[in-house]
C-alpha cells in the first residue's frame, strides 16, 4: 500500500511539473488579442501595404494584399535573398495574379511590449500556416545601404509623430511608374522593405542598413521595375529613387543568417 501511495505521488507530481511547464510556455509565448487572416481580393493586386513591425500596444497591425513569403519576411525582419525554402513558397508558378496573397488584421494587446510584436506575428504564422523555421549563417552578397556623397534630403519626423509606419504601394501609374509612399520609417526598416517592395533589383542578397542612422523619416519612392527596363522602358531605377533621398546602395560580399523555412501550409487554417 505504501508503495502504491508513492507511486501515486509521483505520477501527481509529474502531471503538476507539466501543467506548470506548459503554462510557462505559452506566457512565454505573446499573442495578438485578436486576429485575422484572409485571402487578398483580386481587385487590390496592383497595391498593398507593407507596414513595419513598430506598432503600438493597444493599436492595430494591418498588413494588405501580400504573399506569404513576404509576411515571413516582415515578421523575421529579413529580406528575400536571406530566406530559402519550398519551390511553392519561394518561386510560386503561375502569373502575378495566380499568386495567393493575403490580409492580416491584428489587435496588439495593450499591456503588451512593442518589442513582442515580432514574435505575436511569429507565433500567429505558426498557428495559421503551419510554419516552422531554423536560421543558419551562409557567406552571401549584400547590398549595403550607405549615406548618399551629397548627405540627406530628407528630414526626421518628430519623436511620437502618431502615423503608422510603413510603405504603401501602388504600382504602375502615370508613365508606368510605382510609387510607394513610406511614413515614420528608419533606414534599417527600409532596408529590409526594399526587398519587398522591389526584389528584383535585389537578385544576390539582402539589403543590409550600413548608415547608422537612428531617425524615422517620413520620404516617397518612384521607380520602374526591372522588367519595364528589360523592355526598354525608361524611368527612374530603385538605385534612382535611393540617391534621390540622398543614400547609396551598394554590392558587396557578406555574412548573413538565412531563415530555412522546415514546413509550411500554402492555405491558413479559418479564423
Amino acid at each position: 500500500m505504501k508503495s502504491f501511495a508513492t507511486k501515486s505521488s509521483v505520477t501527481i507530481w509529474a502531471l503538476v511539473l507539466a501543467a506548470l511547464a506548459a503554462q510557462a510556455q505559452d506566457a512565454k509565448r505573446p499573442e495578438f488579442e485578436v486576429a485575422t487572416v484572409r485571402r487578398s481580393s483580386p481587385d487590390t493586386i496592383l497595391d498593398s501595404f507593407v507596414p513595419t513591425l513598430n506598432v503600438a500596444p493597444g493599436t492595430t497591425l494591418g498588413i494588405a494584399n501580400r504573399q506569404l513569403k513576404e509576411i515571413i519576411m516582415i515578421a523575421y525582419g529579413i529580406g528575400g535573398r536571406q530566406m530559402d525554402g519550398p519551390q511553392w513558397l519561394m518561386n510560386p508558378r503561375g502569373g502575378v495574379a495566380d499568386v495567393p496573397r493575403f490580409d492580416i488584421v491584428a489587435k496588439v494587446p495593450s499591456e503588451a511590449k512593442q518589442e513582442d510584436v515580432p514574435a505575436m506575428l511569429q507565433n500567429l504564422l505558426a498557428n495559421r500556416f503551419k510554419l516552422r523555421v531554423h536560421r543558419e549563417p551562409r557567406q552571401i552578397s549584400i547590398y549595403a545601404l550607405e549615406m548618399g556623397k551629397g548627405g540627406l534630403t530628407i528630414h526626421p519626423v518628430p519623436a511620437g509623430s502618431g502615423s503608422q509606419s510603413g510603405c504603401r504601394r501602388s504600382m504602375f501609374g502615370e508613365n508606368g511608374v510605382t510609387t510607394a509612399v513610406c511614413e515614420n520609417m528608419t533606414t534599417a526598416q527600409l532596408a529590409q522593405q526594399l526587398q519587398t517592395l522591389s526584389s528584383a533589383y535585389f537578385p544576390e542578397g539582402p539589403v543590409i542598413d550600413t548608415t547608422g542612422l537612428t531617425g524615422s523619416y517620413d520620404f516617397t519612392l518612384q521607380w520602374i521595375t526591372q522588367q519595364q527596363r528589360m523592355e526598354g522602358q525608361e524611368g527612374p531605377s530603385m538605385f534612382d529613387a535611393m540617391d534621390k533621398l540622398g543614400l547609396h546602395i551598394e554590392r558587396r560580399k557578406g555574412t548573413a543568417d538565412v531563415l530555412v523555412v522546415d514546413d509550411a501550409e500554402q492555405t491558413p487554417s479559418a479564423n
